[in-house]
């Protein structure tokens, strides 16, 4: 015996399950759309959602003790500094903001006090390198080069490696950047990059021809990444290069151009 779909079905007297309307399209043939990904927030539309979903209260106290931090009054500007900082990251949005108003001393006074707030800032100075306004993303990468300078490596929330700086000259020897899914968009090195492509792939500045199956960053700021089907190349912060086959060190090169032999020489993985 033929069917040709289901036997008809009366629907139950509340019409918002959405499993009618699926069974529906199925017997009249027509496909079912496609959920469309959602689009992932620019800097500004994250922090205009952080803002707008603080306390109308609190929103305003905020943006009232920012404002203080401008004044001329040396007690009053001590006093609105005091209270911000109660407001902890609660209070990042809105300095972030700050860093672009059209006003010069609101936006010292948000850079000198985000300065002040160290790693409480960390995560939104990341997130503003990628502002449409270029005052702020130079005040952001300011910043987190003044952190790096003391620090050295500073990681992200979810403890990856996002900038890695020289403790002596204080140069950037290795940046990061992810998607908000968490998968690796870009590293640089100290004049490489590896950018991800549409395709899923990574390719090389210096070798814009060459695509790479994998990059990966670990939190020391090595970068490995895939050379064919069973090697791979790591380079150091420090210019040592390491070679693998299979997942085993094979060899490498000291940044003095000596090589490093395979036999005796086994870095963790």
């Amino acid at each position: 015996m033929r069917l040709d779909g289901p036997p008809e079905v009366k629907p139950p007297a509340s019409t918002e399950n959405v499993l009618w309307d699926v069974l529906a399209l199925w017997r009249e043939g027509r496909p079912l759309a496609k959920k469309q990904a959602s689009k992932p927030l620019t800097f500004e539309e994250k922090i205009d959602k952080a803002i707008e979903g603080t306390p109308l209260a609190v929103r305003e106290r905020i943006e009232s003790l920012i404002q203080g931090l401008r004044s001329r009054d040396k007690d009053g500007r001590a006093k609105s500094e005091a209270d911000l900082k109660d407001y902890g990251k609660a209070a990042v949005p809105f300095l972030l903001r700050a860093l672009g108003d059209d006003d010069f001393r609101k936006r010292e006074a948000a850079h000198k006090f985000l300065a002040s707030m160290k790693g409480d800032a960390v995560e939104g100075l990341l997130s503003a390198l990628k502002s449409t306004d270029p005052e702020i993303r130079n005040r952001a990468d300011t910043l987190l080069g003044e952190f790096g300078k003391k620090i050295g490596a500073i990681k992200d929330d979810r403890g990856r490696l996002r900038r890695l700086y020289d403790p002596k000259s204080g140069d950037l020897l290795v940046s990061t950047d992810y998607r908000d899914d968490g998968v690796l968009v870009e590293a640089k090195t100290r004049n490489v990059s590896f950018r991800l492509q549409a395709d899923g792939k990574y390719i090389r500045s210096d070798l814009p021809g060459t695509k790479l199956d994998k990059v990966a960053v670990d939190g020391t700021g090595n970068v490995r990444f895939t050379v064919g089907p069973r090697n791979e190349v790591e380079w150091a912060p420090d210019r040592t290069i390491r070679f693998y086959t299979d997942g085993r060190f094979s060899g490498g090169i000291r940044p003095d151009g000596t090589p490093i032999p395979a036999r005796g020489f086994e870095p963790p993985l």
